[in-house]
This record gives C-alpha cells, sequence and structure tokens, in this order.
C-alpha cells in the first residue's frame, strides 16, 4: 500500500486483458498475483461507464483493513474457532457418508426416492461445495468469495 499525493491509499496493481469469445475479461492483479477485481464485458459493453465488477478477497480484505484504520468500520473480533470448524466438518462427514450408504444399498428403503429428489434439488450447492474444497485445498483464497452469491440461504 502506497500514499499518493492526495493522501488517498493506493495498492499497485497492473491490469489483465484478456480477450474472450465475444468480448474481453479484464482483472487488476496485484504485485504479489493476486486477484483483486475483475469483470467479463462485451465489445460492446466496454461502451459503458458502469459496469459490474467482482470483488475478490484481497481486495475485501484490503478494503475493510482501511474502513477499521479510518474509523469508519469496527474491526472483526470473531477469530475462527479452529474446533467448530472441526465439529462441523466432522458432522458433515458423517452426514455425508451416511447419506452415501443409503443409496449404496441394493434393498431402497421407503424414503430414499424422497431422499434423491431432495438431494438432487441441492445438486447444484453440493457440487459448489465440492469445488469449494478443492479450490481451498489448492489453496485459492478467493474460491469463497466466487461462491458466496451462489449458496442458497437455506
Amino acid at each position: 500500500m502506497r500514499n499518493d499525493l492526495n493522501g488517498a491509499d493506493t495498492i499497485p496493481a497492473r491490469i489483465l486483458f484478456e480477450p474472450v469469445v465475444s468480448g474481453a475479461r479484464c482483472a487488476a492483479i496485484d504485485e504479489n498475483g493476486n486477484t483483486l477485481w475483475g469483470f467479463v464485458a462485451s465489445k460492446h459493453d466496454f461502451r459503458k461507464v458502469h459496469q459490474l465488477v467482482a470483488i475478490y478477497d484481497e481486495l475485501s480484505d484490503q478494503i475493510a483493513a482501511r474502513l477499521v484504520k479510518y474509523g469508519k468500520m469496527e474491526a472483526k473480533k470473531d477469530e475462527p474457532n479452529l474446533a467448530e470448524i472441526r465439529e462441523l466438518i466432522d458432522r458433515a462427514t458423517k452426514l455425508l457418508s451416511k447419506l452415501r450408504t443409503s443409496f449404496a444399498s441394493e434393498n431402497p428403503d421407503a424414503g430414499r426416492a424422497d431422499k434423491a429428489d431432495r438431494v438432487i434439488a441441492l445438486r447444484g450447492a453440493i457440487q459448489d461445495l465440492v469445488t469449494t474444497i478443492e479450490l481451498l485445498e489448492k489453496g485459492n483464497r478467493t474460491a469463497k468469495s466466487d461462491l458466496a452469491d451462489e449458496l442458497p440461504l437455506e
């Protein structure tokens, strides 16, 4: 982070311009290779002043730090509770294992069709969860923000 002449904080970054089928993808990449923000637009959309822009974790974290620094936001007080996280993962693992076993059985029970319908309804969320876990395992910090708008709240 630098401070420019008028007192505003600046973040050194380079702009990535990547042609895609019907337009281009633009993104800001910081000096550590983190994607800060990005958008995809058609050749006609580039003439518009306002665009929908994805803000990724690195930039979001830096903005939050500056808001705290300037008294515009309170700092997060809750540290991740690793015991809670492990308990949640264990619980999810047991439930998924139980669900998998119920579908592996040769003798279907009466509730199996209902379970199948509910699992199919959740298929997208389950796939997003699996993809997010895979990305986190690879060390991709932006997985959370990519998924946040897509997961159902229920």
